[in-house]
């Protein structure tokens, strides 16, 4: 009411505080907390808006840790409510780890393929299955057949055209489906010589190869979009399938395990050893390491290729290989390409290989700089290290 009767009545300051009873300070004061609040709503805004994969807690220890805010955290925790930003999504289900079994892994193309199907439907609400056929040796996508129903007929011809242009492998893992169990299937593996090498039922971790390749297909391009037909779906996967297999940009990675900095890093569109021998290149390059450094891995071809193994020899570096089958001995790297796909990758179509490549180098560059881990106390690698360096500077000193 004092504002009010300064500003229309032309009365001063000092006679409306007297008529209304109040202290000239009380007429001045000005709340900062709702300058603040609004500080705080455009940080949280900001901060979803470019990582929308991020929750509270991320938001709130950037804004604590990196940017040395001081709010509290229930106070930014109830303008994150008020900005609905706290959308419950359905929780991930965690399976309990058992001892992984020993995964067959092929010495030469052709050895052994991976079979599968998938179930999707149409716009319409029809439903429709795909049948997915790759070779388990560089996981190349042989074939991709789509259809309302794939009897064991089907499978058979989906799997004649396929041998007709790449021949024959020796081997065909699949499920215990019963299209695969049918009298047809068994009889034309006979006639073409070919061992069906059935994995144990609910056990699909034996059949990881087709699996994981499904989980692209899924993740990639076929829950991205509403189909209107058959054709529709069997076009955008024979073009999918080409550019999966001759301009799908592969990566490997080195990060340093103490800071997980990524240190090097290559992309190339083939799986050969030069692939991971740059990226070795490039992260003795950048870091100059001392001679007895251990460089883990998987079993892949490529790490264990006379290329790779004699250019950690010229760095004085030491080879070490994760167990066969068990993914989980190189756990922080298959984290990382995790971070990596849900981030940047997954529902992206990329139009050239360049801007994939351009897209993910963006994104090393982030996790490096500013990306919050919890095993580093929700700093950023680089930041772990420069702490680090000042903590030895001052031991030394």
């Amino acid at each position: 009411m004092a504002k009010r009767a300064v500003s229309s009545r032309g009365v001063s300051i000092r006679l409306a505080c007297e008529a209304l009873g109040i202290s000239e300070t009380c007429y001045r004061y000005v709340r900062v907390r709702d300058a603040e609040n609004d500080e705080i709503a455009n940080w949280l805004l900001r901060l979803t808006d470019n990582h929308r994969n991020w929750g509270f807690g991320l938001c709130f220890l950037y804004l604590r840790n990196v940017k040395g805010f001081g709010w509290n955290h229930k106070r930014v925790y109830r303008i994150y409510r008020e900005l609905e930003l706290n959308l419950r999504i359905k929780p991930r289900k965690r399976l309990v780890r058992q001892v992984p079994e020993p995964l067959a892994v092929p010495s030469a193309v052709d050895q052994v393929w991976s079979m599968d199907f998938m179930h999707d439907q149409l716009a319409d609400g029809r439903s429709i299955r795909l049948f997915n056929v790759i070779d388990d040796f560089n996981r190349e996508a042989l074939g991709i057949e789509i259809d309302f129903s794939l009897p064991s007929e089907r499978v058979i011809r989906a799997l004649r055209q396929i041998i007709g242009w790449r021949g024959r492998p020796k081997a065909i893992r699949c499920d215990n489906g019963p299209e695969y169990l049918s009298a047809a299937i068994t009889e034309w593996a006979k006639q073409y010589d070919i061992r069906l090498d059935y994995i144990q039922p609910g056990k699909p971790q034996q059949n990881a190869y087709v699996e994981r390749f499904n989980r692209t297909v899924r993740y990639e391009w076929l829950s991205q979009y509403h189909w209107e037909d058959l054709d529709h779906v069997q076009r955008f996967a024979t073009d999918w399938m080409w550019t999966y297999n001759h301009d799908r940009p592969n990566m490997a990675a080195i990060i340093d395990l103490f800071s997980r900095q990524v240190v090097g890093w290559s992309m190339q569109p083939h799986m050969k050893a030069e692939l991971v021998t740059d990226a070795l290149r490039m992260a003795w390059f950048r870091r100059r390491p001392e001679a007895g450094v251990i460089v883990h891995s998987d079993r892949g071809s490529q790490y264990c290729s006379g290329l790779f193994q004699d250019t950690l020899k010229a760095y004085g570096m030491r080879s070490s290989m994760s167990r066969r089958g068990d993914c989980w001995d190189n756990a922080p790297t298959e984290s990382l390409w995790g971070s990596l796909k849900v981030a940047r990758l997954h529902g992206r179509h990329f139009v050239t290989r360049r801007a994939a490549m351009d897209e993910i180098v963006d994104w090393l560059g982030f996790y490096n700089a500013r990306r919050l881990h919890s095993t580093l106390n929700y700093v950023s690698p680089m930041t772990f290290e420069k702490n680090w360096a000042a903590a030895q500077r001052g031991q030394a000193a």
